[in-house]
């Protein structure tokens, strides 16, 4: 198979070796940035929101989950409504109800139009879409993977040290390792049946992996001084990066996504130029990657690892 390298124009990491970013945050606000336009609004202090399925949505919590209100935006309109007492907002049901977390508690429904609020008593079988659940469900037997729908009516077993949804019903792969090495697999969850991408060397940290339509990519850079592979669906060609890439789990077709704390940034497979850098960790996306959403963020954590 064809195998060309290239590296990106500054590392990963430390930080301050990237370019600027796209845009500046002032470390505390909700911030929305639409990729199409280059509009920013600033929706004062808060953390990132949640889009809705369509994008027309965007439900924020300021300026914490713990003290502040739920608020939503209409990011079309401009319309902004006010949706009571504060707490996580999780994911969008579909266009007008999110799912709140609160507490302990299996969450509440909120309706942006009216603030209606309904509690939720059986999470697992709210509708979210094309959305698969991964888990592990033997605590004896960590590499044992189960996937299934919402609803549960649907489930595929099997071994695997990493396994995520790339797509609507497709997943991406990472066998236990022997050897050192591993097998990357792409697997359609409606039928079960395993596309075999590659085979690579993997540490003890595991990989980060990600993929959409177009590229598959993974990466050992959570061990420094790390190394990336990416994969062209469409020329089968692969690209190795010396450098290495802290890839994320998704990314618009025809780009790729890095970020040690999800999508942070957007970069050209082809040329390896960024195109897009977050001005902060913990974006969140719409589904189209059209807008993405800023802010004060606690905690801290990492995608790499199983």
């Amino acid at each position: 198979m064809p195998l060309r390298e290239l590296a990106p124009p500054g590392r990963e990491f430390p930080r301050s070796e990237l370019p600027a970013p796209t845009f500046a945050w002032n470390g505390t606000s909700t911030m929305v940035y639409d990729r199409q336009t280059g509009t920013l609004t600033d929706l004062g202090p808060g953390e990132p929101g949640v889009f809705s399925p369509s994008g027309e949505w965007l439900v924020w919590v300021g300026p914490d989950r713990f003290t502040g209100t739920l608020h939503a935006l209409n990011v079309r309109s401009g319309e902004r409504k006010d949706l009571g007492v504060g707490g996580y907002p999780s994911t969008f049901v579909d266009d007008h109800w999110v799912l709140v977390d609160e507490g302990g508690r299996e969450g509440v429904l909120v309706n942006v139009l009216n603030g209606e609020r309904k509690p939720v008593t059986d999470r697992p079988a709210l509708n979210l879409g094309d959305w698969l659940q991964i888990s592990s469900p033997r605590e004896d037997q960590p590499t044992l993977k189960r996937v299934s729908n919402f609803p549960g009516t649907r489930v595929l077993e099997f071994e695997a040290q990493s396994a995520l949804q790339i797509g609507t019903g497709e997943l991406l792969v990472a066998t236990v390792p022997q050897n050192g090495l591993s097998n990357i697999f792409t697997v359609d969850f409606s039928t079960g049946s395993a596309t075999h991408i590659a085979t690579t060397p993997m540490t003890e940290r595991g990989l980060a992996m990600g993929g959409n339509g177009t590229h598959i990519a993974w990466s050992d850079a959570c061990a420094e001084p790390g190394e990336s592979w990416v994969f062209d669906r469409q020329t089968d060609e692969f690209t190795y990066v010396p450098k290495g890439l802290f890839v994320s789990f998704a990314a618009p077709d025809g780009l790729l996504g890095t970020g040690f704390t999800g999508l942070e940034r957007l970069i050209d497979p082809d040329t390896m130029e960024y195109v897009f850098i977050s001005p902060a960790g913990w974006p969140r996306w719409s589904r189209d990657f059209r807008y993405v959403s800023v802010g004060e963020v606690g905690g801290h954590g990492g995608i790499c690892g199983p």
